[in-house]
């Protein structure tokens, strides 16, 4: 049986389509009664229920991690923890995993002394409201706004998973 999508049926007026020997022979006992075609609408909604069925998977495991966490007070090592678990269950993108755990504060000082409390426990969505307000009062560039708006975005999203146990 072939399997073809509808659309590659229509070819321009004189176009004619010429298939390798190889290919010819293959498929050369196939004929009309063979052939299904899937229109592009069934294809997009095959594809839509799939995105939807792997998108409610990702759900309850990004709920179930956040369980286990509380953004609001919680230590850089476990964000990091936190944020790994989302990542490899494909709630979290890989391209915003290290947006969102951001630096290791364990040597955030200018001298690059190590800040004996890199480690404490600390509301992670207050910080970066505050960064927000920050950067909107001393006339950050916009793209340094709506980056720091975006990582808080993702803590909002986690927090609201974990808010709905």
């Amino acid at each position: 049986m072939i399997i073809q999508a509808a659309s590659a049926q229509f070819l321009a007026p004189g176009f004619t389509r010429q298939l390798p020997t190889r290919q010819s022979l293959a498929t050369s006992s196939a004929n009309v009664a063979d052939t299904v075609s899937i229109s592009k609408a069934s294809r997009e909604a095959l594809f839509a229920s799939k995105v939807s069925s792997a998108s409610s998977s990702v759900d309850a495991s990004a709920k179930e991690i956040m369980s286990r966490y509380n953004v609001r007070n919680i230590s850089y090592t476990d964000l990091v923890k936190m944020a790994g678990e989302l990542r490899e269950s494909g709630s979290l993108p890989e391209n915003d995993y290290l947006d969102f755990i951001g630096p290791s504060p364990e040597f955030a000082s200018i001298t690059g002394d190590r800040n004996p409390y890199w480690n404490a426990p600390q509301d992670y969505i207050a910080k970066h409201e505050q960064h927000v307000a920050f950067m909107q009062a001393t006339g950050s560039e916009q793209r340094f706004i709506d980056f720091e708006k975006h990582v808080l975005s993702l803590f909002n999203m986690f927090y609201s998973l974990q808010e709905s146990k």
